[in-house]
């Protein structure tokens, strides 16, 4: 079976998916998410803990945690179309011409 990030760009490339791979890389990323979304969590409230009145800096980072869980929960939550927007969906002419920018942008880079 394909890597979860080789299945995510043939998603992108428009190339054809397995239903079985498709739903296990959705798991993956479930986890992944799942993981980040608990250690930003664990972040956040070390930062607020030991953050002292004056520290602007280790404020910011624990506001900026707690609003990545919160976005990261509402996009789980929303319709992927919705969410996504047709513009970020493969398929639709604006995604695919950026999507080929950053491909060739990369391409170069390595």
């Amino acid at each position: 079976m394909r890597s979860t990030l080789d299945i995510l760009i043939a998603v992108k490339d428009r190339q054809p998916v397995e239903p079985e791979e498709l739903r296990l890389a959705l798991l993956v990323m479930d986890f992944c998410c799942h993981q980040a979304e608990h250690r930003m969590r664990t972040m956040a409230e070390k930062i607020e803990a030991g953050t002292k009145s004056n520290s602007i800096v280790a404020g910011l980072q624990a506001q900026f945690s707690k609003q990545t869980i919160e976005s990261n929960w509402t996009a789980r939550r929303a319709d992927p179309e919705v969410f996504l927007g047709p513009t970020n969906i493969p398929g639709n002419p604006e995604h695919d011409t950026r999507y080929d920018a950053m491909k060739t942008w990369t391409d170069k880079l390595v």
